[in-house]
């Protein structure tokens, strides 16, 4: 892996410095061959058969745990936050992200496996995410002011 990403930016340097192949001038008019340098064979990609990538079934290889894709999420409205905060220098609640342009979606998020929307508070300076779990069986945390409880 570490051959073919190396490869492709030798290659990419030696296009964008002309240092590909040499160009032949034939003299008489001023233009010059601009031949396109060829990539070897040996760079490839190493990535391994489809059968060794999964190891359970495809649906919770390719979408992660319930768990996953809620702090994902969670770290999604922190992020917008954050960038609300920057342009407007307070933060707000997920109305207010979409409205904005930030993140359009923001009111949509919930979590997957309760199908809750988030508790969602801020004040001027302050925000706390956290995933909305009535019966408290769930551990998928909360964000404050853009700390995991997870970490």
């Amino acid at each position: 892996m570490m051959k073919t990403i190396a490869g492709l930016l030798i290659i990419g340097l030696l296009c964008a410095c002309g240092g590909g192949a040499e160009s032949d001038s034939d003299g008489t008019d001023g233009s010059q061959d601009t031949s396109v340098m060829a990539v070897p064979d040996s760079i490839r990609t190493d990535a391994p058969e489809d059968e060794s990538i999964h190891t359970g079934s495809a649906d919770s290889n390719a979408i992660g745990s319930s768990a996953d894709i809620c702090r994902t999420q969670m770290r999604t409205l922190a992020s917008a936050e954050d960038m609300y905060f920057a342009e407007r220098g307070n933060y707000a609640l997920p109305h207010g992200l979409a409205t904005s342009g930030i993140l359009e979606d923001a009111v949509d998020l919930r979590c997957p496996e309760t199908d809750m929307f988030y508790t969602h508070t801020c004040a001027a300076e302050t925000y706390t995410l956290e995933c909305s779990d009535p019966g408290d069986s769930l551990d998928h945390g909360s964000i404050i002011d853009g700390i995991a409880s997870w970490e």
